[in-house]
């Protein structure tokens, strides 16, 4: 089938109110173009103030090109229709990505025929959403409330888990361990069931019941991991019972993360109006193959500025989590000196940010750079990787790209590993950086089974919190994108 007639549609595309639907009495309230004013654009020219009708006009031979069925789209059979008679084309459409697109379905779509269904989704996903940028922000755009919802909700329950953890913690650990179970246990029911909702040829319904089969592994798994690591996990309940005297004598401590979490907010939106301005920098030429959708050619000198920007919204996040680690490490060590003493340590959050501010900033920014070159490095390999895995098949390239991909990753987790023990050192020992950072890999070289036992406890009790939290919110996120009628 030729697409052209359809290209040609998408490239007189406008800003209307809302979408327009199939009733050929309503008034589709739109900020018309310059080509739609012409005498030759085929639309409709009520122009009047408040009441613009962008109605596309079309003849017997645009009914016929694609198939669809005269008699009822205009109520009338062919013979019946005298020659240049033109009729408004109207369908029902949908808010799709921040278009509005028909609603290809058979029963909404009338008198389209099913070949005039696929052809337009299919030419919708590969002209507007063939870019993976645009897809990205569009998929953002499209669920920003939910993302911004889930983003409270997490740090709601967040400060809950840590309050529960103070009160009971052993009961809290245990009940994690025991709702994450049945969390995974039902989470897979859930997609097992759900893909009953699915026609028998959809392939999201083999997707749904991969999912739960994985679901189920990953729970039997959890399970035998609980069973195993039983003596650790009692253990562990011991190190949090102390980090519990630690918070109450130091209510403080629970302020940090919602500042940080709102300082990197802040950040982050700062960063985005400067990023789509340096983005916007450059020549707009139209996508080959698809002339209606422009794209930017940047000039070298942009590039540079886009890696850099890059580079700073790592540091600057890297910065003001280290700044928060450190605050917290120096908080711990004043607390662990006096706590026997008459201040009981308490206080000692303050002390803690006033060292961190005006005596060690340069060190944390020194860590926090060093983390932020990693990301920077592996942001750079993920882009090369995605061009050269789409250029090739061979599958000893793929497995090396992966490999690669899997080696810069683990060098990133040890310098962040590195960099939070030397935070410590420096708020113990008052020593620089490099010096603070090769004192804490030698201590860790020396004990590296107590660490390695400490930070597997720690990093199971902090498991079950976030996989938890993960998993109430994903839950709510799922059923929010795909049950409410607004989505």
């Amino acid at each position: 089938m030729d697409i052209d007639a359809a290209i040609t549609l998408l490239e007189r595309g406008v800003c209307v109110k809302e979408c327009p639907s199939s009733d050929k009495t309503t008034v589709v309230d739109c900020m018309p173009t310059t080509s739609m004013l012409f005498s030759n654009s085929g639309f409709s020219k009520d122009t009047s103030p408040g009441n613009a009708s962008c109605i596309q006009e079309i003849d017997l031979n645009y009914l016929k090109e694609w198939g669809i069925d005269i008699s009822t789209y205009t109520g009338m059979s062919e013979d019946a229709i005298a020659a240049g008679t033109k009729f408004p084309y109207r369908y029902d459409t949908i808010k799709m990505y921040g278009f509005c697109v028909p609603d290809l379905n058979v029963e909404g779509a009338g008198a389209l025929s099913e070949e005039t269904i696929k052809t337009f989704k299919k030419l919708f996903q590969d002209t507007i959403m063939a870019d993976k940028l645009t897809s990205y922000i569009a998929d953002v755009a499209y669920s920003w409330k939910v993302i911004i919802v889930c983003s409270v909700t997490a740090v709601a329950l967040g400060y809950i888990y840590l309050l529960l953890i103070r009160c009971m913690g052993a009961l809290i650990i245990w009940l994690s361990i025991v709702l994450l179970q049945v969390s995974l246990i039902g989470g897979g029911a859930y997609m097992y069931m759900e893909s009953d909702s699915y026609e028998e040829e959809s392939d999201y319904r083999d997707y749904l019941k991969y999912a739960a089969y994985g679901i189920w592994g990953v729970a039997a798994m959890f399970l035998c991991c609980v069973c195993c690591c039983w003596r650790s996990i009692q253990i562990g309940i011991a190190v949090y019972s102390a980090t519990a005297e630690y918070v109450a004598s130091n209510l403080r401590i629970y302020i940090l993360p919602i500042i940080s979490y709102l300082v990197c907010g802040i950040w982050l939106a700062v960063w985005m109006v400067s990023a789509v301005y340096t983005f916007s920098i450059g020549e707009p030429t139209s996508r080959e193959g698809y002339e209606f959708i422009t794209e930017m050619k940047w000039e070298d000198n942009t590039r540079y500025i886009v890696l850099f920007q890059i580079f700073m919204l790592f540091w600057i996040n890297a910065f003001i989590m280290g700044m928060v680690q450190f605050v917290i490490a120096a908080s711990a060590c004043i607390w662990y000196f006096e706590c026997n003493s008459d201040t009981g340590g308490k206080g000692t959050v303050g002390r803690g940010t006033y060292w961190a501010f005006r005596f060690h900033m340069g060190s944390v920014a020194f860590g926090s750079a060093l983390i932020a070159i990693c990301q920077l490095i592996r942001v750079i390999f993920e882009y090369y990787r995605k061009k050269i895995q789409a250029a090739t098949k061979n599958a000893v390239v793929r497995c090396l790209l992966c490999y690669t991909g899997y080696l810069l990753w683990l060098l990133e987790k040890c310098i962040k590993f590195i960099t939070a023990n030397a935070y410590i050192q420096v708020a113990l020992t008052n020593d620089f950086f490099c010096k603070a950072a090769w004192n804490a890999f030698a201590l860790i070289i020396k004990n590296v089974a107590t660490f390695g036992w400490l930070n597997t406890i720690g990093f199971v009790l902090n498991w079950f919190g976030i996989c938890g939290i993960s998993a109430l919110n994903a839950f709510g996120s799922y059923i929010a994108l795909t049950r409410l009628e607004y989505y």
